[in-house]
C-alpha cells in the first residue's frame, strides 16, 4: 500500500513538473502556436517581454502575463472548462461576469445585479441632483421650443424575474431606479415615460428580451417604441404610431448575444431573434455629419440619422445608448427626421447639435444600470 502511494506521488510530481516545463519547452521549440487573437477574450495575447536591466521592476509581472497567455493549449483547456461548467454542471464559467438563470437564460452580473439586489445606492442629495438636472434640462429645452422626454429601458431581470438566477433577489425596499423614478414623478415639469410597466404588460405577446444577451430583442424594442410614441402623441398627434398590422415579425436563428460571447460559448449557443418586415417602410438610414467633440473621437457610432421625407411629421433627437439600436427602425418611421446621438454613456445635453438641428422633440433614453451616470457614478 505504501509503495503504491509513493508511486502515485512520484507520478503526480512528474506530471506537475511536466505541465510547468511545457511552457518553457514551447518557448524554445514552438511546437504549439498560440492564436494571434484570443477567441474568448477578443484580444491579442501578451508578447514575450524584453529584459531591461535598467528597469527590472515591471519584468516579473509582464513575464507572468506572457506565461499565462502563451501557455500551450490554454484556450483549449479554458474552453473545455467552460463547456463542462455550462452544459454538465449548469453553471456559469464566469459567475462574476455572467450568471446562468432559469431555463437557460443568461444575465449580466456586475452592475445589473447590484441594482436589482439594492447594493448600488445613491445618497439622497445625489438623487435630488439627478432630478434637478432633468428638471433644468426640460426648462432649457422648453425655452428653445422643444419638448423633452425621459425614458429608462428596464433591465432584463425587472421584466423577467421568473427567469433570473436564484441569487437575484430584488431589494425589498426598492431599487435605486425606484428611488429616482419616484422622485421624478413628484416633479410636475419632467415628462417621464414609464417603459417598465408597458413591457410587463406586453409579455403576453411574446418574448421581449434575448436569452443570451442583456438587451431586448426586436419584439421588445417594438413595445418599448410603442410606449414612447404613445406618450409623445399626446403632445404631437401627427406623430405616426406603427401598429402590429404595419409589421410582420419573422423568427430567425441568429448568433448568440454579448453574454454568450463573454463566457466563450458563441460557437455553441444561438439566439432566436425576430426580424421586423415593414409593409410600407419610408425611413432611410444614414451616418450623421456633425463633427465629433474631441473626447468623442474614439466613438464609432456617435451619430445616426433616419429620414422619411415627410415634412408633416416633427423632427426628433434621441440621446441614447445601445438599447436604442433595436428601436431605431421603428422610431425612424414615426418622424420626419430622427437623429440618434451616442456620447459614450455620458447622456449630455449635446447643445451644439440640438441648436443646429432645431428639433421639436428631444428624448433622453437610458438603459437602467446607467442612470447613475447622471450623478457622476459609473
Amino acid at each position: 500500500m505504501k509503495k503504491t502511494v509513493k508511486t502515485y506521488n512520484i507520478l503526480l510530481t512528474l506530471l506537475f513538473l511536466g505541465v510547468i516545463l511545457i511552457c518553457f519547452l514551447n518557448d524554445v521549440f514552438r511546437f504549439y502556436k498560440v492564436p494571434d487573437i484570443s477567441t474568448t477574450e477578443n484580444r491579442k495575447p501578451a508578447s514575450k517581454p524584453i529584459i531591461d536591466f535598467s528597469l527590472l521592476d515591471p519584468f516579473p509581472k509582464n513575464y507572468e502575463n506572457y506565461f499565462n497567455d502563451q501557455f500551450p493549449f490554454r484556450q483549449d483547456l479554458s474552453l473545455m472548462n467552460t463547456l463542462i461548467c455550462f452544459f454538465y454542471f449548469h453553471q456559469s464559467p464566469l459567475p462574476k461576469e455572467v450568471e446562468l438563470g432559469q431555463h437557460g437564460w443568461l444575465f449580466y452580473y456586475k452592475k445589473e445585479s447590484e441594482i436589482y439586489n439594492g447594493k448600488l445606492k445613491l445618497d439622497d442629495w445625489q438623487v435630488v441632483s439627478v432630478v434637478k438636472d432633468l428638471h433644468d434640462r426640460t426648462l432649457m429645452y422648453r425655452k428653445k421650443g422643444i419638448r423633452f422626454y425621459v425614458a429608462f429601458a428596464p433591465m432584463k431581470a425587472e421584466v423577467y424575474p421568473e427567469n433570473a438566477p436564484f441569487n437575484y433577489r430584488r431589494a425589498p425596499g426598492g431599487t435605486l431606479t425606484d428611488k429616482i423614478t419616484e422622485t421624478i414623478r413628484r416633479d410636475s415639469v419632467i415628462q417621464y415615460i414609464d417603459l417598465k410597466e408597458g413591457m410587463l404588460k406586453s409579455k403576453v405577446y411574446g418574448r421581449l428580451y434575448a436569452v443570451n444577451d442583456n438587451h431586448w430583442n426586436k419584439i421588445g424594442a417594438f413595445y418599448g417604441y410603442s410606449e414612447i410614441i404613445r406618450r409623445i402623441r399626446l403632445d404631437f398627434p401627427s406623430v405616426k404610431l406603427l401598429t402590429k398590422s404595419d409589421i410582420q415579425f419573422t423568427a430567425r436563428k441568429t448568433p448568440p448575444g454579448n453574454l454568450a460571447i463573454m463566457i466563450g460559448l458563441q460557437k455553441y449557443l444561438y439566439e432566436t431573434d425576430y426580424v421586423p418586415n415593414f409593409k410600407n417602410k419610408k425611413g432611410q438610414f444614414s451616418i450623421g455629419t456633425h463633427k465629433k467633440p474631441d473626447w468623442a473621437v474614439p466613438i464609432d457610432n456617435y451619430e445616426y440619422v433616419m429620414n422619411t421625407g415627410d415634412s408633416t411629421l416633427p423632427n426628433a433627437v434621441f440621446i441614447r445608448d445601445s438599447f436604442t439600436d433595436a428601436l431605431m427602425p421603428f422610431l425612424g418611421e414615426s418622424f420626419n427626421k430622427s437623429t440618434y446621438i451616442f456620447d459614450g454613456w455620458r447622456y449630455l445635453t449635446n447643445g451644439a447639435i440640438i441648436d443646429d438641428l432645431k428639433p421639436e422633440i428631444v428624448v433622453l433614453l437610458i438603459f437602467e444600470p446607467h442612470i447613475s451616470h447622471l450623478a457622476g457614478v459609473w
